[in-house]
């Protein structure tokens, strides 16, 4: 039922606009800073509902602009300058970081693709606003894992939806990482040293960089070469409720230097998620006990049933993690 899309400033090229067609509801359309063409467009003829299309600053000379004004069509091209009555919506800043896990202080890397637009950030989970929430500024750095919260302000324009993106801070990397029970076959893809790489995984399960677990509990031994000195560990997880994928029902954190006999050290149980949360990347962390040690286990527990509110109420629910971070 979608009736209006932004596409301002993306990197679309139009090459597959035709694919549009499959919102038969689609009245208003924006192509404004876009690689989008002239002849692009031409598929547009044949959307039953389109009403009004905006073009300005395509890849269109101001001769194929005008040429294209002229055309029969069911719908209108607004071409040239924007005017103060036609309010358009911002797109969202982009994230530039191409790495999520810290070992040092990580410069923040956002960008807007239009002109003097205010970029603002939030690093305690409430939504950035336009007057209180800090300016972004290549200066800002993050040294902690941080739920980092953007969006985008401009003078006239309609502000951007908010984004948001994890950072995790891992201060120890183990040398070996044991899987003392075993993930499910379909998702044991890279073993144990995929949970010490510092590589983040997507939202999708199966990419490849996470472990999946159901029917046992996730057991996992952390081995480090040299003792050191922790006070936290957090497992980076998935959270996708319609691919039955919850948090975990209880972590346990187990420590020492010697493998057989360690003591726990901190335990927690995640809270469970309502029926309307997003999917996203989420990091569980457990306070433990300032400990030396040299080895660290992990006792993980999927959530044994899902809740009544979910379609597949009664049945095991999924625990993926893809890194675990020592600090």
């Amino acid at each position: 039922n979608l009736e209006t899309l932004l596409l301002n400033f993306t990197l679309i090229t139009g090459k597959n606009l035709a694919e549009l067609n499959k919102l038969p509801q689609l009245k208003q359309l924006s192509v404004a800073g876009t690689s989008v063409t002239t002849q692009h467009l031409a598929v547009l003829k044949d959307f039953p509902q389109l009403m009004d299309v905006y073009v300005w600053n395509i890849a269109a000379t101001p001769i194929q602009l005008e040429e294209l004004k002229k055309q029969k069509t069911k719908f209108r091209f607004h071409a040239g300058v924007r005017t103060d009555t036609t309010i358009l919506k911002l797109t969202a800043p982009l994230f530039q970081n191409e790495e999520q896990v810290i070992a040092d202080a990580l410069p923040l890397k956002l960008k807007h693709y239009i002109n003097g637009t205010t970029i603002r950030y939030t690093i305690n989970g409430e939504d950035p606003d336009s007057v209180s929430s800090p300016l972004y500024d290549k200066n800002v750095k993050l040294n902690a894992t941080t739920l980092v919260k953007t969006k985008a302000f401009k003078t006239g324009w309609i502000s951007s939806e908010v984004v948001q993106r994890y950072f995790f801070k891992t201060g120890f990397i183990a040398d070996s990482v044991e899987l003392i029970t075993q993930p499910e076959p379909k998702y044991s893809k890279g073993g144990g040293k995929l949970l010490a790489d510092r590589e983040k995984g997507e939202l999708n399960a199966g990419d490849g960089k996470w472990l999946g677990y159901r029917n046992n509990r996730m057991e996992v031994l952390l081995h480090f070469n040299q003792t050191i000195d922790a006070k936290n560990v957090t497992l980076s997880s998935l959270r996708s409720l319609g691919g039955y994928i919850f948090p975990p029902e209880s972590i346990e954190v187990w420590g020492g230097t010697d493998p057989g006999k360690l003591q726990l050290l901190g335990k927690s149980k995640p809270v469970q998620p309502s029926k309307d949360e997003p999917s996203e990347v989420v990091p569980y962390s457990v306070d433990i006990r300032p400990t030396t040690v040299r080895y660290i286990k992990i006792v993980s527990k999927p959530v044994s049933k899902l809740p009544a509110w979910h379609g597949g109420k009664g049945d095991k629910g999924w625990f993926f993690v893809d890194e675990i971070l020592v600090n």
